[in-house]
C-alpha cells in the first residue's frame, strides 16, 4: 500500500509539472511581442497620393490629397503587396508601398506646418475637390485670416487658366477644400530637413502569436490522454489473498 500511495503522489507531481510547462508555453504563443505593437512611421520618398479606397483610382473624389515629398505618415495596416493603409496630415486613406519608406524613429514634425494661405475671391470651402451645390461647408471670405494650409489637392478646373490645383485647408472649426484660383499661391512648400534611419528588411524568424481557438485545440489534444493516465494512476486496485 505504501508503494501504491509513493508511486502515486511521484505520478501526481510529474503530471501537474507537465500540465504547467504545456500551460506556460501556450501562454508564450498566445502572447503578442510589444514589437508587432508598436507605431509604425514611413517617409515619403516620392510625391504621391492619399487615396480614400484601396482602388487607387485618380479620380478627385478618390484622392484625399497630394502627400508632399520628404514628410511622413503613420501607418496603420499592411493592407496588401502593394498598399498601405495610413494615416496622413490626419486623414486616413491608402498610399502605395512603392513611394514610402518605413522610419524605425517618430518624426518630430510628420506635415507641413504653419503655412497660411492669403484668399483674394470671396469663395466656398468644400467637402471635396469638386464643383457641386452638395459639398459646401461654409463661405470663405477675401482675405479671410487663420486660413492654413493641410495639404495640395487636385480636382475639377473651378476656373479658366487656373488649372486642377486645390488646396486642403483649416479654417475655423471646418476642414475642407478650396480651389487654388481664388488665392494668391502658394509658392514652394519646403521639404522636411529631419533625420531619420531607415527600416532595413529583416527575415523575421520569430514565432508568430497563435490565435486562441487554436491554442484551445491543442491543450485539449494534450491533455486528454493526461487525463486517462491520471485516473488510471488514481484507480485502485484489488488486493489478492494468498492461498
Amino acid at each position: 500500500m505504501l508503494d501504491f500511495e509513493y508511486n502515486l503522489h511521484i505520478g501526481y507531481n510529474i503530471i501537474m509539472k507537465y500540465i504547467l510547462s504545456i500551460f506556460a508555453i501556450l501562454i508564450s504563443l498566445m502572447h503578442v511581442p510589444d514589437t508587432y505593437c508598436a507605431t509604425r512611421y514611413a517617409q515619403v520618398m516620392d510625391e504621391t497620393y492619399l487615396y480614400r479606397s484601396s482602388s487607387t483610382e485618380h479620380s478627385a473624389t478618390n484622392i484625399v490629397c497630394i502627400m508632399e515629398r520628404s514628410y511622413f505618415c503613420t501607418i496603420l495596416v499592411d493592407y496588401d503587396a502593394n498598399l498601405f493603409k495610413v494615416s496622413y496630415a490626419g486623414f486616413e486613406g491608402y498610399a502605395k508601398k512603392a513611394d514610402l519608406k518605413e522610419v524605425t524613429t517618430h518624426p518630430k514634425v510628420a506635415t507641413p506646418l504653419g503655412i497660411t494661405i492669403d484668399v483674394n475671391l470671396s469663395c466656398f470651402l468644400r467637402s471635396s475637390p469638386v464643383v457641386a451645390s452638395d459639398n459646401i461647408l461654409c463661405k470663405v471670405y477675401e482675405n479671410a485670416p487663420n486660413v492654413v494650409f493641410v495639404a495640395r489637392a487636385y480636382g475639377d478646373v473651378a476656373m479658366d487658366m487656373y488649372g486642377p490645383v486645390w488646396y486642403l485647408v483649416s479654417y475655423g472649426n471646418a476642414t475642407g477644400y478650396i480651389y487654388s484660383g481664388y488665392t494668391k499661391g502658394l509658392g514652394p512648400i519646403m521639404p522636411s530637413s529631419e533625420k531619420v534611419s531607415y527600416l532595413e528588411p529583416i527575415i523575421d524568424d520569430r514565432i508568430l502569436p497563435l490565435p486562441a481557438t487554436y491554442c484551445i485545440i491543442l491543450l485539449v489534444i494534450i491533455l486528454l490522454p493526461m487525463s486517462v493516465i491520471f485516473f488510471f494512476l488514481y484507480k485502485p486496485y484489488k488486493k489478492h489473498k494468498l492461498k
